[in-house]
């Protein structure tokens, strides 16, 4: 009556316990007030077939440290995994798995090793020790067997419940988003990124559906992409998702269904990740790309204005000055003066108009504008990191801890660097790295760019800085030969620059000089 009230009430404690040391520890305890019992340990099997001790209580640690693990060929791990109970006290002999000096050292004179199955495979073992009893009684040992077996039934729960946990842990610190939903579509897990990322507490989340966290205005697509995830087991793609302040974000999703033993769909767990500065940056680049076209279009047309009111502004000068002979020749009172002065003025005109144009290719220089040097190196790597990350170029910068402000726009020191940077990027070869340094000295601001690349080959060198010249596939670049001319020209606008060093097979480093305010 006493062993049937003690398995039941070990079959409760090992049902409740949270943990495999702390169930063991217990169940030894209970054991101990049936006597002969006062201390035990688990073995689990490992996959070479070894076993080592994963909990125990009641033992010295310098027994412990001796009997920890054993090796798939040693006799004590052999035992374990052939699955029948083994009994040993002092006149029992050990058969060379402890001597009796071991057993006295550790003031052990009986114990048992039970193993114990899940599934009808060896898992580990229950050993237990007296420190008092030489020999384990039979009606004990029954007890024991019983034991052993709802311990191996509580291993295998509390492995399980420690792998939840660890994945839980896992999850829950994961900085994707992560949640769960049942075949209905709500929460049964979220965990704290899907939480933060939507604008909630994880518990706001729970039982609610997951189509209140897309705009109304998606609903259409929900029901699309629900039936695909049903119909195909998965997803994988960009949506808009919506947070508790009614604001929304781009994420990238994958979805996948979670199947039951029986192969039927029970939840479907998702992961996703908000991307908004991702496409901050793609816009970025985008707008950047837009305004380089534009200024070089506006650039190019200065140019052909500059060209074409400098061969208009020679013989307008020759019209002008012979125009002055023909119209002191023409009396005041003479009924066709009036056509004279007409003449004259429209001649001034064209004049202004000449000069308007020879304006566009002379770019204005302020010397009050100043700009900040490390901002504008931020915001162009920034930029510039899709078109790095497409052509597997690493963008390496080493600047200066203070740089004074630079003596030019912001604009057209992010132009500066944009160009000088594109240049590089596209000019190198994959998994290489373009370096951008920045130095003061003459109260100057010196900036250097260089690059892993071809190089320039020595018979164009001459003709880099040519608008309209480029070495580039314009079919594929999109380039009009005028970035390094509208560099050259923003530059020496400041009063600054610009020059650089080439080596065929070995790279190009380009050195501009702006003035530092």
């Amino acid at each position: 009556e006493a062993a049937v009230e003690c398995q039941r009430d070990i079959a409760l404690i090992l049902a409740e316990a949270d943990a495999i040391e702390s169930g063991l520890r217990a169940c030894v305890s209970r054991l101990s007030q049936m006597g002969a019992i006062d201390a035990g340990g688990v073995y689990l099997v490992d996959d070479e077939g070894g076993v080592g001790l994963v909990a125990h209580t009641g033992i010295s640690d310098d027994f412990v440290r001796s009997v920890l693990k054993y090796g798939p060929d040693s006799p004590n791990a052999a035992m374990v995994r052939e699955g029948k109970p083994c009994y040993f006290g002092l006149s029992e002999p050990l058969n060379g798995l402890l001597d009796d000096r071991v057993l006295r050292t550790a003031g052990i004179r009986s114990m048992a090793v039970i193993p114990f199955h899940d599934g009808g495979r060896v898992i580990g073992s229950f050993n237990i020790c007296s420190y008092e009893c030489s020999h384990i009684s039979d009606t004990t040992r029954q007890l024991l067997e019983t034991v052993a077996s709802q311990v191996g039934a509580a291993v295998s729960r509390l492995k399980a419940v420690e792998v939840e946990r660890l994945l839980a842990a896992v999850v829950n610190q994961s900085i994707q988003g992560v949640s769960v939903t049942d075949r209905d579509g709500y929460f049964t897990y979220v965990n704290g990124a899907w939480a933060e990322m939507h604008g909630y507490r994880p518990e706001e989340l729970i039982g609610k559906h997951f189509a209140e966290l897309r705009p109304p205005e998606d609903r259409e697509l929900v029901v699309a992409n629900r039936a695909e995830v049903w119909e195909t087991g998965g997803f994988r793609g960009e949506m808009r998702k919506m947070r508790s302040d009614g604001s929304h974000f781009p994420v990238m999703k994958q979805i996948s269904l979670v199947r039951d033993a029986r192969g039927v769909p029970t939840h479907v767990v998702a992961t996703c990740y908000d991307i908004s500065r991702e496409k901050e940056a793609e816009g970025a680049i985008r707008r950047a790309g837009e305004l380089r076209v534009e200024a070089e279009k506006w650039m190019a047309a200065g140019r052909l204005a500059a060209r074409a009111a400098h061969e208009i502004n020679n013989p307008l000068a020759g019209i002008a000055n012979s125009f002055q002979l023909v119209k002191a020749a023409v009396p005041e009172v003479h009924p066709h003066r009036r056509f004279a002065e007409i003449i004259e003025r429209e001649i001034d005109r064209i004049g202004r108009i000449v000069r308007q144009m020879l304006d566009l290719s002379r770019p204005s220089r302020d010397e009050n504008q100043q700009s900040a040097v490390a901002e504008a190196i931020s915001d162009v790597v920034t930029m510039l990191a899709p078109a790095s990350d497409q052509y597997e170029v690493a963008i390496k910068t080493d600047v200066e801890g203070k740089l004074p402000p630079a003596r030019t726009s912001g604009d057209a020191l992010r132009q500066v660097l944009y160009n000088l940077l594109t240049n590089a990027v596209e000019a190198s070869p994959p998994r290489s790295s373009v370096h951008l340094r920045v130095r003061t000295a003459e109260n100057a601001l010196w900036i250097t760019v260089s690059d892993h690349g071809r190089g320039i080959a020595e018979e164009i060198r001459s003709r880099v800085f040519e608008p309209f010249f480029t070495t580039k596939d314009k079919s594929s670049s999109g380039g009009l030969g005028l970035g390094l001319w509208i560099l050259r020209t923003i530059v020496e606008s400041t009063g600054g620059t610009i020059g650089f060093d080439s080596e065929v097979g070995r790279g190009t480093t380009f050195r501009v000089s702006l003035p530092a305010a």
